[in-house]
């Protein structure tokens, strides 16, 4: 790399060089480049930085990326950083920034930092770090990335940056009461405040009025922490809220329709986990712009108005109704949902029949319901998408229909504990993309179709065809399709099944042979001797016979043809030897 940037580059304005499998010390010589504007060393393999020394003299540099390049040998780097007076973007993700000794050796006043975006995650960085963060927390700093470290809190100065609109916190430790972390931001920051990402802390107490300062907020996300008692009414009084995040929580304390009709842009909301029950929430019905809601496990026990499902909000992208009692009939699924959307309403109490779904799901996951009836609603799904398709445990019947094999997408399909019945469908021979087939516990007959599992011979799908196969415990008979990827499954997944037989099954099927020479050279793949060595012996034998008689009618036609015979015969001996030596090696050690 050294003679490339001893080269006349000087004009050089931008240089990517992420992602790459270089080692060795980033070279000083990138200082040679003065006119660098935009430097991309992210993610470079074993590379190392021992000084920071060569980034002096880029004035001119304004954005810097080192993600995932160790600076636990340099010393000093913050004074370095901000000599740089045109760097507005700089990102230190994975830096191992909480082994630098000495990052800084005097403070510069933070009016000099000219960054607006700051991603410092992943540095194990404990609340030491404000003391040298300060200097970069000017009014010019728009974004601010902490997470993925082990911060307990926030000092109060972030609260003085009246342009910061991002703050990610995320996956810390802040085990402190989140009305004072609030607190700590609520001067102007508050105002400024767009996007809040705070989850999986340790945050504890309440939502507090206090939000309501924070008049910006299109995006406030908590999930994962420790929040109890009842949320302020003001969170839902916020102007120009978008997307919020209360999931795996224990707060409670929801407002009527009337205060969700003043929220007409919010598009995400995920209540997961919050206690919500035991009536519906028919305030969604408000929210015209949702696109996706999770309200899994709210303890919700009410049945759903079939009107309320006309009103749903359209062009859904994400339902997660999963893990509650709702009970009742689903209407028809075919129609308010966008390109690869995703339905959840397992664990529920749903029954009747399934009518329809939308064309545009790629996951729909009904598992664990009431649902009877069969599943011929699929084959009204014209030109579908699904990759994944859970039907499993409910009380579905018929047979599982022909039409499943327009799925050319489909990966997971899950029928297991159902009252299925019929043969297994030899479809599922085509789907290529199919890796967990799982129809445990139904009632499926007849035998496996031959031409359903076969060797992977197609080119372009790089494992074998399925990962995951269980059809235990259902009336499946005959033999097993040997030489197939069947046998590489453990025989559990085939109990239960009184008329299977052959490998990986104990059972032996009806004119199986006994003879334990048949057994090692028969079909079975990687088993026996391969059919190379079966016509060497047969080749051998012939060679012998042959070669017996010529050596008879020399030895009675002459006196040279004797001694030639004799002599044959004490080599052919030995040669005899050697192969049968070989041979019953081979046979003890495949036996």
């Amino acid at each position: 790399m050294e003679p490339f940037l001893q080269g006349s580059l000087t004009e050089l304005r931008e240089l990517d060089l992420s992602s790459n499998s270089l080692y060795g010390a980033i070279p000083p010589e990138f200082g040679n480049l003065t006119n660098l504007q935009v430097l991309f060393l992210s993610n470079v393999g074993r590379c190392r930085i021992e000084n920071l020394e060569w980034l002096s003299p880029l004035s001119h540099l304004e954005v810097l990326a080192m993600d995932g390049i160790s600076l636990a040998k340099t010393n000093h780097w913050v004074d370095v950083i901000l000599s740089l007076r045109k760097l507005y973007w700089l990102s230190l993700k994975g830096c191992e920034l909480s082994q630098v000794m000495y990052p800084f050796s005097s403070f510069l006043n933070s009016s000099s930092s000219s960054i607006e975006v700051l991603s410092l995650q992943n540095n194990s960085l404990n609340s030491s770090m404000y003391r040298w963060l300060f200097p970069f927390t000017s009014n010019n700093l728009l974004s601010l990335g902490l997470s993925d470290n082990m911060l307990d809190g926030i000092p109060k100065y972030l609260g003085n940056l009246c342009s910061l609109e991002t703050l990610s916190f995320y996956n810390n430790s802040a085990a402190v009461k989140f009305p004072d972390f609030l607190n700590n931001l609520s001067r102007c920051t508050s105002l400024s405040l767009k996007s809040l990402y705070a989850s999986n802390n340790q945050f504890t107490g309440s939502l507090p009025d206090e939000i309501q300062k924070f008049t910006s907020l299109t995006g406030l996300s908590l999930s994962e922490n420790q929040l109890k008692g009842t949320i302020s009414k003001k969170l839902w009084e916020l102007p120009n809220l978008n997307s919020l995040d209360l999931s795996e929580n224990s707060l409670q304390g929801f407002p009527s329709s009337d205060y969700m009709s003043n929220l007409p842009d919010i598009e995400y909301i995920d209540l997961s986990s919050c206690k919500l029950g035991p009536r519906f929430p028919k305030w969604i019905q408000n929210l015209k712009n949702l696109t996706s809601i999770e309200i899994a496990n709210t303890g919700i026990s009410d049945t759903i108005p079939l009107k309320f499902w006309d009103s749903w909000p359209s062009q859904l992208t994400l339902l997660n109704l999963s893990s509650n009692n709702i009970s009742g009939k689903v209407p028809d699924l075919s129609s308010n949902f966008d390109n690869n959307s995703v339905i959840d309403l397992s664990s529920n109490n749903f029954d009747g029949p399934i009518t329809n779904v939308s064309s545009t799901v790629a996951l729909l996951n009904l598992s664990r319901n009431k649902f009877s009836g069969g599943i011929s609603f699929l084959c009204e799904v014209v030109h579908g998408f699904l990759v994944i398709l859970d039907l499993s445990h409910n009380s579905l019947s018929g047979q599982i229909p022909d039409c499943l094999w327009h799925f050319k997408e489909l990966q997971v399909l899950n029928l297991e504990h159902n009252n299925l019945s019929g043969r297994l469908p030899a479809f599922v021979g085509s789907m290529i993309k199919l890796e967990a087939l799982d129809l445990y516990k139904n009632d499926l007959s007849e035998e496996f179709p031959k031409q359903v599992f076969r060797r992977n011979t197609i080119k372009h799908v790089s494992n074998d065809w399925l990962n995951y196969l269980d059809v235990s415990d259902n009336s499946l008979s005959g033999r097993i399709p040997s030489s197939t990827q069947l046998q590489s499954f453990d025989p559990s997944r085939y109990e239960g099944n009184l008329g299977l037989c052959g490998p990986p099954l104990t059972k032996k099927c009806h004119g199986d042979e006994e003879s334990r020479i048949q057994h090692i050279i028969g079909e079975s793949e990687g088993e026996g001797i391969d059919e190379l060595d079966v016509w060497f012996y047969i080749g051998g034998a012939i060679g012998f016979t042959i070669g017996f008689w010529i050596a008879c009618g020399a030895l009675l036609l002459n006196r040279r043809g004797r001694y030639a015979f004799f002599i044959f015969l004490d080599s052919f001996k030995d040669w005899v030897y050697v192969k049968v030596v070989v041979f019953i090696a081979n046979l003890q050690k495949r036996t």
